[in-house]
């Protein structure tokens, strides 16, 4: 507590110093220099440590963690809480680690198994399920800053770009080392050339917002790499690197120069579509597609001859809007362009392209009667022409040679590749890549050094992520920002613990999931009845003396929303679902819903993420802005929030297909039924005082609709409700489930 206070009084001189610094240029030098002593030797960039695990017992310990955080508790004269219900266990696991409510029949099976052990095993089942894969890949790509469109004012969708998706899921569901995921979306196609998810792994590179219509072309690369750099900075280092474009950190120790060091590996980088399918796949495609091109050689050369000097007009005209410096670049020739010229002229590609209708409409004539008949003589071949594989979003390097870089303000001064000089100032060693003699391995060194067991930050950044996920608050609060601004770590021996414990465990994110959720720490309740000491001496819970009470996140709430109608579809993998928007609400540049209930009503992760486009749902409930990483989400609460889940109608329909579906399982004896809908909406069966108050809900409800019904007015019925069932009834049992999926309870996890 008082590490805490004293830390916040200094993130506020910080602060305030930052103000003079910005001010008052010319005092910069005389108030701090740029690798001060305090600078160096910050707990971040210190080697990671495994302490000794506290030895004082207790009945309440169950792993190292307990230990920890015990030691802790009673520095305070502290202890923790109860152990939480096994209900609100089964329920809390299951969201932590499904984004899912537990079904009445997986509750029924945890309350029945009396053996020790049983929430250990109930760990174990939920690890395993493919529904971990897609809860956890919610959480990296809100990091990775993942979208399926463009951004700017067109936000066009970008056509395999969920491919990314299901690598993420799939890496997560069959526990790939975390060095290893690292490594692969860093540089998949230089460490295993030949791997073809590995390569769609670089995808993590792809996600930067791009203007298709941009002409500075200059300046598009450079926001290009500026964000590249940036976000790998923070998703895998938790630092604050992009403070130092422009100049020295105004506080971390991260030179000018270190930011363009760590650019420098990305600098020879280009966007390529990656071919998709098996090596035998793609081999057979590539043979007969060489059997298209022997065969219709000559009408192909004859045809791009009638093409040459409508295509040459038409690119000459789309090329006099670029800059004059772009339009010498684009008039050379290939080889005479330097690599970084290479590199613009691929990213104005798209812009120089000719449609062939349109340069077909130009034609006249001769010229116009000759291109119809090659198109003719063409389509015989037809059937010995393969179908161009599906393709993935990934990178590669323009050549061996890489393009030079320098800091703006310093244009001689040339930047090797190379690492935050706080933790390595030597340049990088990049070696060759023997399977991929086109690439420079620039990317493959970085990958290297990131996940490197002497990485100081690597793995510390990950735990306290995971720790964040399922405790509510990171160790270190900031998880983003591990710098001299970010908050120091409440248990600073148990993150180094942990973070060495991933290493030892060789980076097994599902061993570290186990390792924290089957802590007794992990098993506390959230509103104990008793601890009015932990209310007193740390309301924050900054010590962990209780578990923290937690919203769900839109998507899962979306998602919980369909579990509890019974509508939910687990069709995993494949092209993302464009789901249908309110009325009003303009999707623009090919948005046409996806058909078919079971498309609609998959899970969130499978959604199309559009930069400029988000469901009013999911929007109100504080879903991440996509142009940029985000590592804690923000959570709000607002009237929106309220009324959007009160009237908007997607609510509603999951409404009337609960009602359907409880009256379905439960019969239509009242009591019965509103058992069922509780343990479906809350995993726990109602009290004596809340099944009086829903008997008498219903009987009011019930009034209300046969009104309603005989003035011929609107009422929403139960999906597929039992043929018996009265319309006032059924109305009734719609307005008690869209009351238990508007509940706090319903959206918080204890």
């Amino acid at each position: 507590m008082v590490v805490s206070s004293l830390h916040t009084t200094r993130r506020w001189a910080l602060s305030m110093l930052a103000c003079v610094v910005i001010a008052l240029p010319a005092m910069a030098e005389e108030v701090r220099s740029p690798f001060d002593e305090d600078q160096r030797s910050h707990w971040s960039y210190q080697p990671v440590k495994r302490p000794a695990v506290p030895s004082k017992k207790s009945d309440w310990v169950r792993n190292p963690i307990d230990a920890f955080v015990l030691a802790k508790l009673q520095q305070h004269d502290l202890s923790p809480s109860a152990q939480a219900n096994r209900r609100t266990l089964i329920r809390r696991a299951t969201f932590d680690l499904h984004g899912l409510p537990p079904s009445p029949t997986e509750i029924e099976a945890f309350l029945s198994d009396k053996q020790p052990g049983a929430f250990d095993r109930l760990i174990d089942r939920l690890l395993a399920s493919p529904r971990y894969g897609e809860r956890w890949a919610r959480h990296w790509l809100d990091l990775v800053r993942y979208a399926e469109s463009d951004g700017y004012k067109s936000d066009k969708l970008r056509d395999g770009a969920w491919r990314y998706r299901d690598y993420v899921i799939r890496a997560l569901n069959s526990d790939k080392p975390y060095d290893r995921f690292v490594a692969e979306q860093l540089a998949g196609d230089e460490i295993a050339p030949q791997d073809g998810e590995a390569q769609v792994a670089t995808g993590f590179l792809r996600h930067w917002p791009y203007e298709d219509n941009g002409r500075d072309l200059d300046k598009q690369w450079t926001n290009i790499l500026t964000d590249v750099t940036d976000v790998t900075g923070q998703v895998f280092l938790g630092m604050t690197i992009g403070c130092a474009r422009c100049h020295d950190h105004k506080f971390d120790a991260i030179l000018q120069k270190d930011y363009y060091r760590l650019r420098a590996f990305f600098a020879p980088m280009v966007p390529r579509n990656l071919p998709i399918g098996s090596g035998e796949q793609l081999s057979n495609y590539y043979a007969k597609l060489a059997k298209w091109v022997a065969a219709t050689a000559s009408l192909r050369k004859r045809k791009s001859e009638l093409a040459a000097p409508f295509l040459q007009q038409q690119q000459r005209s789309m090329g006099n809007q670029f800059p004059p410096h772009l339009q010498q670049i684009l008039d050379k020739t290939d080889a005479s362009r330097t690599p970084y010229e290479r590199q613009l002229v691929l990213l104005a590609g798209k812009m120089l392209a000719v449609e062939p209708k349109k340069m077909a409409g130009r034609m006249k004539g001769d010229v116009r009667k000759q291109w119809n008949e090659i198109n003719k003589e063409l389509a015989k071949f037809n059937s010995i022409r393969p179908k161009k594989p599906s393709s993935a979003r990934g990178v590669r390097d323009i050549g061996r040679e890489a393009p030079i870089v320098t800091i703006p303000d310093e244009p001689t001064d040339l930047i090797a590749p190379g690492f935050p000089s706080v933790l390595d100032p030597a340049p990088a060693k990049i070696e060759p890549v023997a399977d991929n003699p086109r690439t420079t391995g620039r990317r493959a060194a970085l990958a290297r050094w990131i996940a490197s067991p002497s990485n100081p930050l690597t793995a510390r950044v990950m735990v306290n992520r995971l720790w964040m996920h399922h405790f509510g608050r990171g160790l270190v609060s900031t998880t983003g920002d591990f710098g001299v601004l970010g908050d120091l770590p409440s248990h600073a021996k148990l993150l180094d613990y942990l973070a060495s414990e991933f290493v030892r465990e060789r980076w097994s994110l599902k061993k570290m999931h186990r390792l924290m959720m089957t802590s007794a720490v992990y098993q506390q309740a959230a509103m104990p009845k008793s601890n009015a000491a932990g209310r007193l001496k740390d309301p924050s819970n900054r010590l962990l003396w209780r578990m923290m009470p937690r919203r769900i996140e839109a998507e899962v709430m979306r998602d919980a929303m369909l579990a509890a109608s019974g509508e939910l579809s687990l069709k995993m993998h494949g092209r993302s679902v464009l789901p249908q928007l309110p009325a009003g609400l303009s999707g623009r540049y090919g948005w046409k819903a996806t058909p078919g209930a079971d498309q609609q009503n998959r899970r969130s992760i499978y959604l199309v993420v559009k930069r400029n486009t988000h469901l009013p749902l999911l929007k109100s409930f504080d879903v991440p802005d996509t142009n940029q990483a985000c590592s804690r989400r923000d959570k709000t609460t607002t009237p929106s929030q309220a009324l959007v889940l009160l009237n908007d109608r997607w609510p509603l329909v999951r409404a009337q297909a609960m009602a359907g579906r409880v009256l379905r399982e439960a019969g239509t004896e009242t009591s019965k039924a509103i058992a069922l809908a509780f343990e479906i909406a809350y995993s726990r069966r109602p009290t004596a005082n809340e099944l009086a108050e829903c008997e008498s809900f219903l009987l009011v409800q019930t009034k209300q609709a046969a009104e309603r019904i005989a003035q011929k007015q609107k009422v929403a019925l139960p999906i597929k409700p039992p043929e018996s069932l009265a319309k006032e009834t059924g109305v009734a049992w719609v307005d008690l489930c869209h009351a238990l999926l508007n509940s706090n309870e319903f959206l918080y996890v204890d």
